[in-house]
């Protein structure tokens, strides 16, 4: 249990989210909130069910027990801070809520209790989404979401049933799509090999504090690899792949030419609009 910043003006809150898709047990998350409960007088406020389907898609968080759930031991952090710390600098004595921090102090110390004499509360991690009062496991957000496919893959099969009768060509479109699929993975090499270089900020797989000053260093790293991906990317659109359509000879001094531009004003590159037939 992980005690951040627990002296603030608002209520308390609960922060269950990780750095992966898993959470602590749900009765230990429901045994702290009615432990804060009993000495606050109202619920902890939790995150909305769309914050959790976001945190369940987008794992990412800034407190500490997101190592803890990584790693499969079950945490949760109780704070009166939003989901971005203040910096620890801004803290005065004038801040300080002295009856908040009695309240979350007590409710620590009764949890302790509970958890010494029910070991059934401490278990590992698992996928959930809190619904009100209902908990939604994990394998059945799955279910809902594979069912959801189900029109779209039926749709699919009808549509090809119907270009087959019809006699429409399907080829045209799949050498489109082969087409597209192989620019994305000459992105994905590109991608690795400013990786294997080192443009990338390399560190510990955590998330880095807002306020610290590897959170501006990285990000300017980053930022002069991306500016080489547009001419690798244009060179390669332009000899592979050319937006018009026509073939393209390879003794042509055109076809070895970057199929986009770069503005003298701004520095950043660009690529014409072309008439496809």
């Amino acid at each position: 249990m992980v005690l951040d910043s627990i002296a603030g003006r608002d209520t308390a809150r609960l922060v269950i989210a990780g750095n992966t898709a898993r959470e602590a047990d749900p009765g230990l998350v429901e045994t702290t909130a009615a432990r804060i409960q009993e000495q606050a007088g109202a619920p902890p406020r939790r995150p909305g069910a769309f914050t959790q389907l976001l945190d369940l898609a987008f794992p990412f968080t800034l407190y500490e027990q997101g190592p803890l759930l990584a790693h499969g031991v079950g945490g949760l952090t109780v704070t009166t801070a939003g989901d971005r710390r203040s910096a620890s600098f801004a803290d005065t004595p004038a801040r300080v809520n002295g009856g908040r921090l009695a309240q979350v102090g007590r409710s620590t110390q009764q949890l302790l209790r509970a958890l010494d004499q029910g070991a059934e509360l401490v278990q590992g991690t698992s996928s959930y989404v809190y619904l009100g009062a209902r908990v939604i496991r994990g394998w059945a957000i799955q279910l809902v979401l594979i069912a959801a496919l189900l029109p779209f893959v039926i749709a699919t099969i009808d549509l090809f049933a119907r270009c087959r009768r019809r006699r429409v060509p399907i080829a045209p479109a799949l050498r489109s799509y082969r087409s597209r699929l192989a620019f994305w993975v000459w992105v994905g090499v590109v991608f690795q090999l400013f990786a294997l270089v080192g443009v990338w900020p390399r560190g510990a797989p955590l998330p880095v504090a807002p306020q610290s000053v590897a959170a501006g260093t990285g990000r300017c790293s980053a930022y002069s690899g991306s500016r080489l991906l547009p001419p690798l990317v244009g060179w390669s659109h332009g000899r592979a792949w050319p937006r018009d359509g026509a073939p393209r000879s390879t003794t042509s001094s055109r076809a070895t030419l970057p199929h986009c531009w770069r503005s003298a004003s701004s520095g950043s590159w660009w690529w014409p609009r072309t008439r496809t037939p």
